[in-house]
């Protein structure tokens, strides 16, 4: 009897018509590293399990190769300022057209929501924004965002007409507020991590034989070389603090960015090169092995005056440090506390005190027992809480009850 089997075929062949149709737009994709990279990537490949997902991203070496491993399409534009935004007009309006869209994901709200805003006006599809942190907030202290400031006037439409925003933080949930988009358009949900690849087991035995770290204790910043990533605040605590305490300690600075050539002379200022490795950026696949190395991992966040373009936002570094087992410390700056639980998954410190910032290193230095149990903590909130798959789901299940919503009024009688 054929009959019960073309029944199961039917309702597979109407759940995978049921499956709603995302395009993901994000100006930071992988292979190009960073938080809304990551953050882009973790998103579209959570929707993936749920959704028949397209990426629109920038052009760029290696793109092929990465975009190849996805269980979602790629679509990738050609990184050229003005053409970029024209051709992924033209090809949005081709998606639109062509095919059933349900909705479109920005990662960011500039410049791809502006579009999204307009296609939302054309064609009546519903989008969704994520927001960040720096990227949220006017300024005019770099081209990219003097440019930004010319789109001002549809900015508040753009971020009002979305169906819904997404800040990683309590902090970005404020700023929003503050430009005006009500409290029921905005759900705070973090960033997330992948725990399958961020783990405690990341073999870290070549890095530790190729810079001599037998029997060093390791400090760990992952981030760009910029000046609110509180770097200098962690060589002046090696200089006057930790090392009379840990002789043998290593800070292993591993990024690159404008803030290097200072960080290395302070470096030298401070004497500090015998403890002080900078290793420049490192492949994805090294990175787990650093975390996993390390024994405490530090950003001691800063706010520099008048520059609103460096905040954090949130730091998934935290979270990657976490989901090796290790404890973190990061300061009470932007959203920092949305990533660190202070006395749980790390320590947080007075943003700028470095004899606090000393006195907490050397505390987790000190008492292994105790930076173990952050640091188990830290892995335990990754994998039940914060994996892409939690992130996302989240993510989706608001989607869904706001497009439901959408849905329902739309389909009301006119009185």
């Amino acid at each position: 009897n054929m009959q019960p089997c073309m029944g199961i075929i039917l309702v597979v062949l109407e759940t995978r018509k049921k499956r709603r149709q995302i395009v993901v737009f994000s100006p930071d994709y992988p292979p190009l590293l960073g938080g809304i990279a990551s953050y882009s990537h973790g998103i579209a490949h959570g929707f993936s399990k749920e959704y028949d997902v397209t990426v629109l991203a920038k052009q760029m070496k290696g793109a092929s190769t990465f975009d190849a491993s996805q269980p979602y399409r790629t679509i990738r534009i050609v990184n050229v300022p003005v053409l970029r935004e024209l051709i992924s007009t033209i090809v949005l309006v081709w998606l639109l057209s062509t095919k059933r869209v349900d909705a479109i994901y920005n990662c960011v709200w500039f410049p791809y929501a502006i579009l999204s805003f307009l296609a939302h006006v054309v064609f009546r599809v519903p989008y969704f924004i994520a927001a960040h942190g720096a990227d949220i907030i006017d300024d005019t202290l770099t081209m990219r965002r003097r440019i930004k400031t010319a789109f001002l006037p549809l900015k508040r439409p753009t971020l009002t007409h979305a169906q819904c925003m997404f800040p990683v933080s309590g902090f970005t949930k404020e700023v929003l507020r503050r430009m005006g988009v009500s409290s029921d358009r905005i759900v705070v949900v973090s960033g997330g991590v992948d725990h399958r690849r961020f783990h405690p087991n990341a073999d870290s035995a070549s890095i530790t034989s190729r810079y001599q770290l037998e029997n060093r204790n390791v400090l760990l910043t992952v981030a760009r070389l910029d000046g609110h990533k509180g770097h200098k605040d962690v060589l002046h605590a090696m200089h006057t603090t930790i090392i009379p305490q840990f002789p043998h300690v290593i800070y292993v600075i591993v990024g690159d960015g404008p803030e290097r050539e200072s960080l290395e002379l302070l470096t030298d200022q401070l004497h500090l090169r015998d403890n002080v490795i900078f290793t420049g950026r490192v492949s994805e696949a090294v990175l787990p092995a650093w975390y996993a190395r390390c024994d405490v991992f530090v950003m001691p966040g800063v706010a520099l005056p008048g520059r609103t373009d460096l905040i954090e936002g949130f730091g998934l570094s935290f979270l990657e440090a976490n989901a090796c087992g290790k404890p973190v410390v990061g300061a009470r700056f932007g959203g920092v506390e949305s990533a660190v639980l202070d006395g749980e998954t790390g320590r947080l410190v007075e943003s700028g005190d470095r004899r606090d910032l000393a006195g907490t290193i050397c505390h987790l230095l000190s008492d292994k027992d105790y930076s173990a149990r952050l640091g188990a903590k830290g892995r335990q909130r990754i994998v039940e809480t914060l994996t892409w798959e939690h992130v996302a789901g989240r993510v989706m299940a608001h989607m869904e009850a706001s497009l439901e919503l959408r849905s329902s009024a739309s389909q009301e009688p006119l009185s």
